[in-house]
């Protein structure tokens, strides 16, 4: 994936769950109170709006962390 396609995730990650760029790629579900269905919904929304995507249905399960969105973002972009 380019890096301004990383960046761009990024940003959505800050905006999403309030958090510094340098949380960001460390960030869990695991480790984090503010990811929950809400924003998960949000952080999907905001990946296909930016990326002019549609994510499948079996992509949403695997969204748990910073480095899982870049993975589903790759089938998307590469």
């Amino acid at each position: 994936m380019t890096t301004g396609n990383i960046d761009k995730l990024k940003q959505i990650f800050m905006e999403v769950f309030s958090i510094s760029e340098t949380e960001v790629e460390s960030y869990t579900k695991l480790n984090s109170m503010k990811w929950d269905s809400v924003a998960t919904v949000t952080l999907i929304v905001a990946i296909e709006v930016e990326f002019n995507i549609k994510l499948q249905e079996s992509d949403f399960e695997s969204l748990i962390s910073f480095s899982d969105a870049e993975q589903v973002l790759e089938k998307y972009k590469s």
